[in-house]
């Protein structure tokens, strides 16, 4: 969940050019209600997700050297068969709390978080479906995860200017302690998940008139254990490119990313490898003060080599300054695509629409 929050950043600063100079000491809020749905099948037979959420985020810049940033959300998400709810979750989730400090001319940057459980990490047999289908990368639903127990993380950065290229490396630690996240009737599971281990690579330089960037994260995850049973859930590797370059008095954002996990033994059995390719285009015009940013995004997922799914998305968001330190960004975007079972030949077409005002105050 906090990867999606964090995202709300990342959205608005591509409206940054209307908002006047802001204050470094200044506090930032980012606010995003949101709402979607996904349609799977047609018919009777149909599966339909519905997710409410208000994820929030707030930076507090201290000192300039020193900030501390928190987020959460509150969420309803449902799973509907037909015409009726058969699995619902709802709730706040859990809040990340993240001291950050800059040393060494801001060349190093040193952070401490912790993952307070406020959230609902306990489930019941009725919400299985639903907390599983949220859970899916490929179908990247705003709030992914209601609750993961009391965790910590350390983590250390540094960026370096070389030859015209701005390199940068970091590493970071998670440890979680043990919780309950599942019962059916007598039975609970007691669940201790592993110790996760980062690390990223990045570089960026400029190329031709705009600015292209390559990073590369990888994830690594130590043993979890579930009762007295032993597993692992598969390394990580996630790799991204970008380009951004002005064409007239546009800005063109073309990326990739592309999330590859390893074999792995999870409580269903052997969890085979996957990988899920994103490719995406972006165009922010200028309108007087307004910015325009219509979006396409292109996915495709494979599980141990065979398609497993197809997703294509299109949006728009527009950036609306409102006074000198605060901006709106509504934004819609309509996504279809298809389902294919890697045990048979059948598939199942889906389609769904989302859509979110972000509000950015500082």
């Amino acid at each position: 969940m906090q990867s999606r929050v964090i995202a709300l950043a990342t959205t608005v600063l591509a409206f940054a050019s209307p908002l006047t100079a802001q204050d470094s000491t200044g506090t930032t809020v980012l606010f995003q209600p949101t709402g979607m749905t996904l349609t799977f099948g047609e018919g009777a037979t149909s599966r339909r997700l519905e997710q409410a959420s208000i994820p929030l985020a707030m930076v507090f810049p201290f000192h300039r050297r020193f900030s501390v940033d928190l987020t959460t959300a509150a969420a309803y998400t449902r799973i509907v068969h037909g015409d009726s709810t058969h699995s619902e979750i709802y709730g706040g989730t859990d809040t990340q709390l993240r001291a950050n400090i800059r040393i060494l001319m801001d060349h190093l940057m040193l952070t401490l978080g912790v993952n307070a459980p406020s959230g609902q990490y306990y489930i019941d047999s009725t919400q299985v479906e639903a907390a599983s289908t949220i859970g899916n990368d490929f179908l990247s639903v705003p709030i992914s995860s209601m609750g993961n127990g009391p965790a910590g993380t350390a983590g250390v950065a540094a960026a370096v200017r070389l030859l015209g290229i701005n390199l940068g490396v970091g590493g970071s630690l998670r440890k979680s302690m043990e919780f309950v996240p599942y019962g059916s009737g007598s039975e609970e599971i007691v669940y201790q998940p592993g110790d996760e281990t980062r690390l990223r690579v990045s570089a960026e330089r400029r190329l031709w008139l705009g600015t292209a960037s390559v990073a590369m994260t990888f994830m690594s995850f130590g043993e979890e254990t579930a009762n007295a049973t032993t597993y692992s859930t598969g390394d990580r590797t996630l790799t991204t490119l970008g380009w951004s370059l002005p064409v007239w008095k546009a800005s063109v954002d073309l990326g990739l990313w592309n999330l590859s996990r390893e074999s792995g033994q999870q409580f269903g059995g052997p969890a085979p490898p996957e990988n899920i390719r994103n490719l995406s285009a972006a165009v922010t015009l200028p309108l007087r003060r307004w910015m325009i940013r219509p979006t396409m995004d292109s996915r495709r997922w494979q599980i141990d080599g065979d398609l497993a799914g197809e997703l294509r998305s299109y949006g728009i968001a527009i950036g609306i300054p409102v006074g000198r330190q605060t901006m709106l960004v509504p934004s819609y975007s309509a996504t279809s695509g298809t389902l294919h079972s890697t045990s048979d030949a059948s598939q199942a077409d889906f389609s769904g629409w989302q859509a979110s005002l972000l509000l950015r105050r500082r």
